[in-house]
């Protein structure tokens, strides 16, 4: 939801988008100018045509309100980076005619382009646009403008012309909501501008502070569990060292890491001053943990223990604040153990995280054991250069020791034995199975998705762990709205159900009654629950 423009596909999306002037090289918005109260920043944006603000004015200062609220976020943004000792992007260098810092609203949510192969799971939110250099430095610095949405309604949808399916609402968040994190999200990309662009890696970190500043000031904001779902059940394709803005917002978690065991932002402003004084930023981030007495490597490896604990797996939120919404790391492997001696091996990518599972079988009701184990590749040099060179490992599960084997706690004869590079941490997990028991309810019912976006079906009688199952949920007129095929039953606690994230899979869904019916083989299940949806 949120442009880098140092990422060429970014800056290539932001020029097809948003209609710059040739002249000015600034967004075409003219029809009005707002002066912050504290005198910080300009907004620019339109009254009519495409781009239109709500024109609504309930102050009486003939100023709409929408823009009322841009430079009360923006003010409050800027006041919260002053306070941690950060600098401030205003003033400019005079660029759009002031040298108040430039903002400009544009109706991003409807801006795809509609024939591009560019298409992301939503809307633009907003980007910072970095537009002229200031070589102070080994980096260069630079002032730049910020372009974020006209009004974050709910009703914006994202998705290419050619493939109607996949059209859906551009946000996440919306309203004030959307506008509030947006608003710090984007000054602090502008602040990190004028600190300096690191070379030969930058987005990854850049991003990944950003949505840090948001769970600072906003800890409440669930905006980000869309990004760490996908690289959750992507590690491998989204590693922590490759630098790629999607990769800096599902990492966003991090911050949270950092947030609980170091009890402040700080870490933050420490990263960007010594990406000023001429480091990297992944050695940047390094140096501002071994400032804390940890380092990145140490760091990662104890934080793929934190990333381990989510979904079904959670402990109370013991570790990410909201981990029992965030869906669980999907395997690489998985393998099952019948009593022979099993193995597989890999490499990783530099700050790689990958899991490793050997499932031992259930019986009846039973849902079996698992053991798993969790590889980090914690090669800082090699993130740092963004040269990736592979690290290997081996592991194995057997009924025999050998000398470098250990054995597993709660069984007569299983030993695992693990070999790496000595660059990959690891982590082992053992997981006893469960009596599972079947259910004839939804929950949580009601589904408030102010605070929760999944609703668990029960599994069809009869039906076990890992069956795969279809489902259909229907309105309140008793139409079809959604039907999957392929699911397959899960457990929470003890029991079996069928998972549907309503938010990610039923676009525009409204509050009212719904029913369902879930289907495996010959069995089925139905009934219904209702959904709670505020705007």
């Amino acid at each position: 939801g949120k442009l880098n423009p140092l990422n060429p596909k970014d800056r290539d999306f932001i020029l097809r988008n948003v209609e710059f002037d040739t002249l000015t090289e600034r967004p075409k918005v003219s029809h009005g100018k707002y002066r912050s109260p504290q005198g910080n920043f300009l907004i620019h944006y339109d009254t009519t045509g495409f781009n239109k603000v709500d024109r609504t004015d309930k102050n009486n200062n003939k100023i709409p309100d929408y823009v009322d609220s841009v430079a009360y976020y923006f003010e409050k943004a800027l006041t919260y980076h002053l306070q941690l000792g950060m600098k401030s992007p205003s003033p400019d260098d005079g660029g759009g005619n002031s040298t108040e810092y430039d903002i400009y609203l544009w109706d991003l949510g409807n801006s795809d382009e509609p024939n591009t192969a560019y298409y992301d799971e939503g809307g633009v939110y907003g980007f910072t646009f970095d537009y002229k250099d200031i070589y102070n430095g080994k980096f260069p610095q630079s002032y730049s403008f910020i372009v974020i949405d006209n009004d974050f309604s709910p009703t914006d949808s994202a998705g290419p012309q050619e493939q109607p399916s996949k059209k859906r609402p551009a946000y996440k968040e919306s309203g004030i909501t959307a506008l509030k994190i947006t608003a710090i999200h984007e000054l602090h990309h502008a602040i990190q501008f004028r600190y300096g662009k690191s070379y030969p890696s930058a987005i990854t970190i850049m991003e990944l502070c950003a949505m840090g500043m948001e769970f600072g000031l906003y800890p409440d904001s669930r905006d980000y569990i869309q990004h760490t779902n996908k690289i959750i059940q992507n590690l491998s394709i989204y590693p922590f060292g490759l630098d790629d803005a999607y990769t800096g917002y599902g990492f966003s978690i991090f911050n949270q890491y950092f947030l609980n065991k170091f009890k402040n932002v700080s870490i933050i402003k420490r990263i960007w001053e010594l990406v000023e004084s001429g480091i990297e930023v992944y050695g940047a981030l390094d140096s501002a943990l071994k400032e804390q007495k940890s380092s990145l490597p140490n760091a990662i490896c104890e934080f793929s223990e934190w990333m381990y604990y989510t979904g079904s797996k959670s402990k109370d939120n013991k570790y990410l604040w909201h981990a029992s919404e965030i869906k669980e790391i999907k395997f690489y492997h998985e393998n099952e153990y019948l009593g022979s001696p099993i193995s597989t091996s890999g490499k990783l990518k530099p700050y790689e995280i990958r899991g490793i599972r050997f499932t031992l079988p259930g019986d009846g009701n039973y849902t079996g054991d698992t053991i798993d184990v969790i590889f980090s590749n914690l090669d800082q040099k090699s993130a740092s250069s963004q040269v990736s060179i592979e690290r290997d490992y081996f592991v194995s599960l057997s009924n025999t020791q050998t000398a470098n084997s250990i054995k597993i706690d709660g069984f007569d004869d299983l030993y695992l034995s693990i070999t790496t590079d000595d660059l990959i941490c690891n982590k082992y997990y053992v997981n006893k199975g469960l009596n599972t028991k079947s259910i004839d309810y939804a929950f949580p019912n009601p589904l408030d998705l102010s605070k929760e976006s999944i609703i668990y079906l029960p599994s069809p009688n009869d039906a076990e762990m890992n069956d795969k199952c279809s489902i259909s949920i229907y309105n309140s007129e008793l139409k079809e709205i959604y039907i999957a095929k392929n699911i397959r039953v899960s457990l929470i606690q003890d029991k079996l159900i069928v998972p549907i994230n309503i938010i990610d899979e039923i676009a525009n869904i409204s509050s009212g009654i719904y029913f369902y019916t879930v289907n495996s083989g010959e069995n089925s299940n139905f009934g219904k629950f209702s959904i709670i949806k505020k705007n």
